[in-house]
């Protein structure tokens, strides 16, 4: 995962078993206000249990702090 064009370790290879889900939940703190780009690439790293390379995001949530 990039944040702002700089790599971050924060999303790691994520095996889920078949007919199952997960939600991987991640959090970024302490960025400036404004807008931010994030980017997820796939790589061939992945778990040998693993079928195939598939990203789903079914929302972002943003809080600002007041």
């Amino acid at each position: 995962m990039f944040v702002d064009g700089e790599k971050s370790d924060l999303v790691a290879d994520a095996y889920i078993v078949e007919r199952t889900h997960d939600n991987d939940l991640w959090h970024i703190h302490g960025l400036a206000a404004g807008d931010h780009t994030i980017r997820l690439v796939t790589t061939d790293a992945a778990d040998p249990r693993s079928k195939g390379r598939k990203i789903e995001i079914s929302k972002a949530v943003v809080y600002q702090v007041k």
